[in-house]
């Protein structure tokens, strides 16, 4: 299907990127970006009624970052959030921002990991839209970037797209095991009350730490899950060791990826952070970053 969407000169994008024009896509499994170089934007429906928005940067280099953002503040943040856009759009590299469809469905809901729906498994959908984007502009390496949520959705589309890399700081590595601020289940009990309410017959308020309800998902909620068996990516997983992450879901990813035999397609790499669970400060989001574009060049 021919689309000719505009393209806007990426030094001329403002914040957020909501300057650039939208093209409507009326058949995403036909659909093809535009290859000229500069900022173009499009939105497809997908089969659940959501809108899948994205942003992409076309400077005409062989690696492609994708950018997946994590939990969302929606008093400060309106939909759909381009994450790290500042922080990547200048870089020799081109970019892709994915927004998470799930965060339509509600107001409140502040984080659904890129998953989609029970009858929309959205990373199937993301990786095939990843990679005919990068066939499109001549991108042959593809890195797959995110922190938190969006590392967890990283970790996850990277298997689906072989001899890509996921660059994921501080992720989540189970659902089933993220307790929000180290105590609390609030952010699946609103996942699992507005996204997957089928995981929670007996309603929301019933979910319980100790009890994988994701199990009716497979690993699609874990990938810690997904990494126990092999994989044909590489992870490049940045941590604060002074966070809960540390003992939630690194240690017990890197376990997981050793029963799968995946230990020596991953880099880890720590930096000395406070106990919070913030983003990673900006030098070490760009030296990591370029440990991966250095990396997806020796692939």
């Amino acid at each position: 299907m021919s689309i000719e969407p505009q393209v806007t000169p990426i030094s001329d994008i403002a914040d957020g990127g909501g300057n650039v024009p939208v093209t409507v896509v009326p058949d995403l499994e036909h659909f093809r970006p535009i290859d000229r170089l500069g900022a173009s934007r499009y939105r497809a429906t997908l089969a659940d009624g959501l809108p899948l928005d994205s942003l992409l940067l076309n400077r005409g280099s062989d690696v492609l970052v994708v950018s997946l953002h994590g939990a969302l503040d929606r008093t400060r943040f309106t939909l759909p959030r381009f994450e790290r856009l500042n922080s990547i759009k200048d870089r020799d590299v081109s970019s892709l921002y994915l927004s998470d469809s799930c965060l339509h469905l509600d107001g409140h809901i502040q984080l659904a990991w890129f998953t989609g729906t029970r009858d929309v498994d959205l990373y199937e959908i993301l990786a095939r839209f990843v990679t005919t984007t990068a066939a499109s502009i001549g991108a042959t390496r593809i890195i797959f970037a995110g922190a938190s949520g969006g590392g967890f959705a990283s970790l996850q589309l990277a298997p689906l797209v072989p001899d890509s890399i996921a660059l994921a700081f501080n992720p989540q590595t189970s659902v089933v095991d993220y307790l929000s601020g180290g105590t609390s289940l609030g952010a699946q009990r609103v996942y699992v009350q507005v996204v997957m309410p089928h995981l929670a017959p007996d309603g929301w308020q019933a979910l319980d730490k100790d009890e994988d309800w994701s199990a009716p998902l497979g690993d699609r909620l874990s990938p810690k899950l997904r990494y126990s068996s092999p994989v044909d990516c590489k992870v490049l997983y940045v941590q604060n060791p002074h966070e809960f992450h540390y003992t939630d879901h690194y240690m017990p990813f890197l376990a997981a990826a050793a029963r799968g035999g995946n230990l020596h397609k991953i880099r880890a790499n720590e930096y000395a952070g406070d106990t919070r669970h913030n983003p990673p400060p900006l030098p070490i989001f760009h030296d990591n970053l370029d440990q991966a574009i250095a990396w997806s060049r020796e692939l």
